[in-house]
Order: structure tokens, then C-alpha cells, then sequence
């Protein structure tokens, strides 16, 4: 596309949030009372062209190609249509929102492979990212959680306890420390996710726990709890396992 058509297509994406605002909010209480993952919002807000504003114009997408400083008055006017339609769907899709723009944005050093298949699951397959940072601790940004280098990928050991949008998420940014190489720092991992139920920013805790040393090239179980009010509730189910070598690995 062009620089006016860009620049076009930007200037559309108001009314088109002003328009979902108002369609929101019919289902909006309905949405609140069950807690379920507003999937129809979501993609809903994909077919109105909203995602492109996550990916820059050298992916396909219509960022700036800052990916943050120059779109935040109109990410703000958006996300504020938005909440006030449904602010549960709002959360989600602020979560992958800036999930994207860690990764084209210069914060977070990708491959550009890693940037290239993900602008296209964006744009054209309804990938979702989301983030699981939080850990439980008297300090914020404390990360305890480790990771084992174990074929080409990496085995989690800990607990995430707020993984923010990952109903429905392909993958979910998660802040780990290398095991052996603590003097590295943190390092974000992006993590394959299955779509769970939760509550309905669907925000929940998860448990990496490492297999014995005879199963290390297995991959991790997660499972997830259900939050209801203030307490928490275990999920019936761990999901599916998943292959050690499919996290990706991106530094700060």
C-alpha cells in the first residue's frame, strides 16, 4: 500500500471503533455475566481493520514505523471507544496490542523470521498474542521463573500467576531467567498457548513444572485455575503438552 493509502486507511479507523462501541454494547451484559472469552468482539474488531494498527507498513500492517510514539492519540481513541462497548474486550485486545508492538517496535530484539510469520498470523489467520509476566513476589518485575535449555528450545519450571489474553492466544509473551546463565538477564520467551477458559479478561495462573531428567526433552504441562471473585478455583484439566523446542527465545 500506499503512504496515502495508509494514511487513509488510519483515518477510517474511528468511526469504525465508534461503530463497535455501539455494537458492544448489546451483548455487553450478557458478556460480564457469563465471563466467557468475547470471541466475536475480537474478531469483529480484526474485520474492521483494527489490527493492521499493530503491525508496521514494512510487515502489510498500517503502524507507524515507530510501532509505539506516533500512533499512541489514536490507540487511545480507540481503546476508549472500545471499553466503553465492552471494556473486557477492550483489556484483551490492548494485551495484544502491545504484545505485537514489543516485537516490531524495537523494544524486544526478534528474529525477523520470528516477525515475518507473526505479521502474517496477525493480518491473515487471526493469531492472538497475550502475555504472561506477573509472578507472585513483594517486588513487581521480579522474575523467578527459569528456563532449560533443553533440543534447540526451552523447559519452564515455575509459576506465572496472571497470563492476561491467552484464551484464544497462539502465543503469549512470558519474562523467564536462563538456568546457567543468570548473568544474561531476563529473557522473553514466546510461548505456544491452547486456548483455556478462564474468567473473562481471561487472566489465570499457570505452572511450568520440569519432567524428570530421564523424560527433559518432553515438553512441560501447563495448567491453568479458573478465577471466581477473589478465589481461585483448579481447573479440571491440565492442557495439552507441548514440544520443548517450540518456545521462541527474544532478549530485552
Amino acid at each position: 500500500m500506499t503512504t496515502d493509502d495508509n494514511a487513509a486507511a488510519r483515518a477510517a479507523l474511528p468511526a469504525a471503533a465508534h461503530q463497535l462501541r455501539q455494537d458492544f454494547t448489546q451483548t455487553a451484559a450478557e458478556i460480564d455475566r457469563t465471563g466467557e472469552d468475547p470471541a466475536d468482539n475480537l474478531r469483529r474488531i480484526h474485520d474492521a481493520g483494527l489490527t493492521r494498527l499493530l503491525i508496521p507498513s514494512a510487515y502489510g500492517g498500517i503502524a507507524s514505523a515507530q510501532a509505539l510514539a506516533a500512533d499512541l492519540p489514536l490507540i487511545t481513541d480507540l481503546l476508549t471507544e472500545l471499553s466503553a462497548g465492552e471494556s473486557a474486550t477492550a483489556q484483551i485486545w490492548s494485551i495484544h496490542l502491545v504484545a505485537a508492538r514489543l516485537i516490531f517496535g524495537g523494544a524486544l530484539k526478534v528474529d525477523e523470521a520470528v516477525r515475518e510469520e507473526i505479521a502474517d498470523g496477525v493480518l491473515n489467520h487471526g493469531m492472538r498474542l497475550a502475555n504472561s509476566a506477573a509472578e507472585a513476589g513483594p517486588r513487581r518485575g521480579e522474575y523467578h521463573v527459569t528456563a532449560d535449555p533443553v533440543n534447540g528450545g526451552y523447559r519452564l519450571s515455575g509459576v506465572k500467576v496472571f497470563n492476561t489474553g491467552t484464551a484464544g492466544a497462539t502465543y503469549t509473551i512470558t519474562p523467564v531467567r536462563i538456568r546457567g546463565d543468570e548473568d544474561k538477564g531476563v529473557v522473553y520467551l514466546l510461548v505456544p498457548w491452547t486456548p483455556r477458559a478462564s474468567n473473562r479478561t481471561t487472566t489465570g495462573t499457570i505452572w511450568a513444572s520440569a519432567p524428570p531428567a530421564a523424560a527433559r526433552l518432553r515438553s512441560t504441562t501447563y495448567s491453568s485455575r479458573r478465577a471466581s471473585s477473589s478465589r481461585w478455583r483448579r481447573a479440571p484439566t491440565a492442557s495439552p503438552a507441548r514440544p520443548a523446542s517450540s518456545a521462541r527465545s527474544f532478549s530485552s
